[in-house]
């Protein structure tokens, strides 16, 4: 099955203080399944402003190049 129904869904979770952005990511980040989070990763791109951004993968199931986009 292609679409991605039966592999979970991304998360990522920001945690923001004066300084940097802390985005934890979790679960299948592949094609099938990061149209799921697009919405939020665009709005996490328009709180720019953070001198640092901090990418924690370590929650990540699996990824391919759709995912690391």
């Amino acid at each position: 099955d292609a679409s991605g129904a039966n592999l979970g869904a991304p998360g990522v979770d920001v945690r923001s203080d004066d300084t940097r952005l802390l985005c934890r990511f979790s679960g299948p980040w592949i094609t099938q399944t990061v149209a799921q989070v697009d919405g939020r990763m665009r709005e996490i791109e328009g709180e720019g402003g953070k001198k640092r951004v901090a990418l924690d993968l370590s929650g990540v199931d699996s990824i391919d190049t759709a995912g690391a986009w």
